[in-house]
């Protein structure tokens, strides 16, 4: 998962694949706390709204590059997948 989501934000991967590969890993953890699950949900919501406006607007797709937003949920991603896959 992080190298998913490292990807987007390098500019490897799009936003598309990045927002189905959280939604994975937010199914796979059925036994996460619910707190983590509605701060995971938030952060994610920042991507998908992002990516829904930009289509619908038939306007460039964000990225981590020209969206703050869209960074600053990364960052928040990234600290969530850590609590729940600490690295070793």
């Amino acid at each position: 998962m992080r190298a998913s989501v490292a990807g987007f934000r390098l500019g490897d991967r799009s936003i598309g694949p990045t927002i189905t590969d959280l939604e994975g890993l937010l199914n796979a953890l059925e036994h996460a706390p619910a707190d983590w699950k509605d701060r995971f949900i938030e952060e994610w919501s920042v991507l998908e709204v992002g990516y829904a406006v930009a289509l619908d607007r038939q306007q460039p797709l964000p990225t981590a590059a020209n969206d703050y937003e869209v960074r600053v949920a990364l960052d928040a991603l990234d600290a969530l997948i850590d609590v729940q896959s600490p690295r070793t």
